[in-house]
């Protein structure tokens, strides 16, 4: 079952990618490439960031989600440069939008790690706590050297 979701999430995310790259570079007046007149550009390069990080979540659980993003940022970038080569406009507004995406699709994965981490955290520095509290002997002492 797990390699057929795979399976899935690799075919949503080349599919995906291959419209997001077709609409990137079609030239300007292009049937997809006037989404513009549907609603603000940020709003689709925010929308279009954000199923790509889920997607690439999805696809490849193991990776750092802030490497993740690096990664989608810098190639958000690149998309921004060649579009300006391409005669159409690069715009550091888009990839504001980009980022804002990016952040809304892993915001929930961060803040799940952060709080897994704290709890981790918490959880240690409390048995820590109550190992310095005992005595050699294993007697409750009150103070943390054990005397």
């Amino acid at each position: 079952m797990q390699t057929l979701i795979r399976a899935l999430f690799c075919l949503a995310l080349l599919c995906h990618t291959g419209l997001l790259l077709y609409i990137s570079f079609a030239p300007p007046g292009t049937e997809l490439a006037s989404f513009e007149e549907l609603r603000p550009d940020a709003v689709n390069h925010m929308a279009a960031n954000y199923i790509l990080a889920l997607l690439l979540l999805g696809l490849l659980p193991r990776c750092p989600p802030l490497l993740l993003a690096v990664l989608l940022l810098i190639a958000g970038a690149g998309v921004e440069l060649l579009q300006g080569r391409l005669g159409r406009s690069a715009s550091a507004g888009d990839l504001l939008a980009n980022a804002a995406g990016i952040g809304l699709a892993l915001l929930p994965v961060l803040v799940a790690g952060l709080s897994q981490g704290l709890s981790q955290g918490l959880s240690q520095g409390l048995s820590q706590g109550r190992a310095g509290l005992r005595g050699q002997d294993g007697e409750k002492t009150g103070r943390p050297d054990g005397t």
